[in-house]
């Protein structure tokens, strides 16, 4: 009998302000000086991580209900203590052939990322996550014996508005646009923590 191991769960919700959402970003993400390049990310997308503009975009709604999202979800891992959430976000923009290279977010005390799908038109680029540990496979020649091999990337079933949420070691990429139309998407870090009682009761 076959089973499945090692099992990662996600999470993915359409957000309930994503209208709302789309409209408090909509001026940045047309304008060019709200964006630059990261030289370590091997992507060719623009993003306003290490922009000044970034502390200055309206996150606070935003980030409250992607965390209330995380929060519903962690419930599924049933948590033991009460724990508190800390978050970053940036935006990031894929005009006609940026892609983003297959990475992940670790570091930094980063237990959970997250990407919220806020304008993303047909034929944009596709969000996929990736498995590394099939290139051994791959060098062995395991295709060449095998019709149906270990798949090394997964296709996310996400439309515009969701949000979603993986724990942040998983490698994942986003494939070139091949289009005129401008992609852009949030990303996110959150790190946790416990909540310690000081009161001494």
């Amino acid at each position: 009998m076959r089973h499945e191991i090692f099992s990662t769960p996600i999470w993915i919700q359409q957000l309930a302000s994503h209208k709302k959402f789309k409209e408090q970003f909509f001026p940045y993400i047309s304008e060019d000086k709200y964006f630059g390049t990261v030289e370590s990310w091997g992507g060719s997308s623009d993003t306003t991580v290490a922009k000044d503009i970034n502390d200055k975009m309206p996150w606070k709604e935003l980030i409250d209900e992607a965390s209330e999202q995380l929060d519903i979800f962690l419930q599924c891992l049933q948590p033991m203590h009460p724990y508190r959430i800390g978050t970053d976000a940036w935006l990031n923009r894929y005009r006609k052939g940026s892609f983003q290279e297959v990475h992940n977010h670790c570091g930094e005390g980063n237990f959970f990322s997250a990407v919220y799908f806020l304008e993303t038109p047909k034929n944009t680029g596709e969000f996929l996550f990736f498995d590394d540990s099939t290139d051994f496979y791959a060098t062995m020649n395991f295709h060449k014996i095998f019709k149906h091999t270990f798949g090394s990337s997964y296709n996310v079933d996400v439309k515009e508005g969701d949000i979603l949420i993986f724990p942040s070691h998983i490698l994942h990429q986003v494939t070139q646009n091949p289009s005129d139309q401008i992609r852009a998407t949030i990303a996110f870090n959150f790190t946790l923590a416990p909540v310690v009682d000081n009161s001494g009761g």
